[in-house]
């Protein structure tokens, strides 16, 4: 802030020619002496103490504020200069979806790129695969420093030796490297959060597909309940613009969608997911997050490209020059950006009316997941490599274990 105000200071005085100029460099350089003089040295990370009360990790860094925050519970969450939380202990069992799905639906991945670290709950599912080699890009320093604090779900996957750690832009890691990859995963924050839409363009779309490996798949997750349901119809439709090859499913809380692309057919396969259960590894970490079985992760289907187009309609694109979901979430009731979201702690909703922002949350919360659950359609009829089970043992083991209603339909 200092260097931001004394630099104002200079380019008024610079292009001031009348009083009113010179005025407006005055007030700015008196507004920097009081700055300097009166705030505290660690005025900011005050705040947040005072805010959040147990502060574990605290770090101004050239590309934001992290830090790491603990609830009286003990569940920790990682947070920024705005307060908003992306991910932490308690949102492990969507970090390990996020982490798993694209791998389970590849027959043989070796080479997967993952950007954005977070707290390293995916990567550490990731890293329970048969994988020769992860690509871990992270714009942030501090959040690799945070790393430790949250070692109890990420098991300390960045120490990995399968794993090259790069501390840059993604998106720039992309257009500088040749590399190919068979899985190429994001673990962005929140399509509200400055900056995030740079990765949900046509145009890194593009640029992601560019380094797939042939029968590759790019996987991407979305907030859906911070989301407006309008804008999630403009970024699956800017999905199937790039790519032809599309399945959606959701996590297990069912507040998010995984959306996995590729440019050739990667259906739900049943013979390759048994395979992939077969695993020690692979099942024991599903099973922590309550995925116990071929049929309990046929039940997190939403739908694949047919269905996504009906879902998506006709309209705009997400493109570099006219990004618009950046615009339109953080302004939507959806976002509840600073408002009423468990990752700001509600603190406005806290200081306007006592009690209310648990109630809103979560009204908020639930309404919006059943909202977007009316899209799931029947998984059966997209099902291949299938030998052995009947259609209606498998529609019936999916709907027992939660799918949609109506996967008994007979399989064109």
């Amino acid at each position: 802030m200092t260097v931001n105000l004394a630099l104002g200071a200079f380019l008024a005085l610079r292009g001031s020619r009348t009083r009113s100029g010179a005025a407006v460099a005055a007030t700015a350089a008196v507004t920097l002496a009081v700055a300097f003089v009166l705030l505290p040295p660690q005025f900011f990370e005050a705040q947040f103490r005072e805010r959040f009360h147990i502060l574990r990790f605290f770090r101004e860094e050239i590309t934001d504020t992290v830090m790491v925050t603990e609830a009286p519970n003990g569940s920790r969450m990682i947070r920024y200069s705005d307060g908003r939380g992306t991910a932490g202990t308690s949102t492990v069992d969507g970090d390990r979806m996020y982490g798993h799905l694209p791998l389970l639906l590849h027959p043989q991945p070796k080479r997967v790129l993952q950007i954005a670290f977070g707290v390293g709950n995916s990567l550490s599912s990731v890293l329970q695969h048969p994988v020769e080699h992860v690509d871990c890009v992270e714009l942030s320093p501090g959040v690799i420093e945070a790393a430790p604090y949250f070692a109890a779900t990420n098991r300390n996957s960045i120490d990995d030796p399968r794993v090259t750690l790069w501390v840059q832009d993604g998106r720039n890691f992309l257009l500088t490297s040749r590399d190919e990859y068979d899985v190429i995963r994001l673990d962005p924050p929140e399509l509200h959060t400055r900056g995030v839409v740079n990765l949900y363009t046509k145009e890194f779309y593009e640029l992601a597909r560019d380094h797939l490996a042939p029968g590759g798949i790019f996987s991407i997750w979305v907030n859906v309940v911070m989301t407006p349901e309008e804008d999630m119809r403009t970024l699956t439709r800017t999905v199937l613009d790039v790519f032809p090859y599309v399945t959606v499913w959701h996590d297990p809380g069912k507040f998010s969608w995984i959306l996995n692309g590729s440019m050739e057919p990667r259906p739900p396969d049943l013979a390759l997911i048994e395979e992939k259960f077969a695993d020690d590894a692979v099942r024991a970490d599903l099973e922590s997050i309550r995925v116990s079985s071929p049929y309990r992760l046929l039940a997190h289907y939403v739908f694949s490209e047919d269905d996504a187009a009906r879902f998506a309609g006709e309209g705009p694109l997400v493109v570099d020059d006219r990004t618009l979901l950046d615009f339109s979430v953080p302004r939507s009731r959806d976002s509840a950006f600073g408002i009423a979201n468990y990752n700001t702690n509600n603190w406005l909703v806290q200081l306007t009316e006592a009690n209310a922002s648990e109630r809103i949350v979560l009204q908020k919360f639930f309404s919006k997941a059943v909202q977007m659950a009316r899209h799931k359609e029947p998984v059966l009829p997209h099902l291949v490599n299938r030998q052995g089970h009947s259609d209606a043992e498998i529609a019936e083991r999916v709907e027992a274990a939660g799918g949609a209603p109506g996967a008994a339909r007979a399989a064109p």
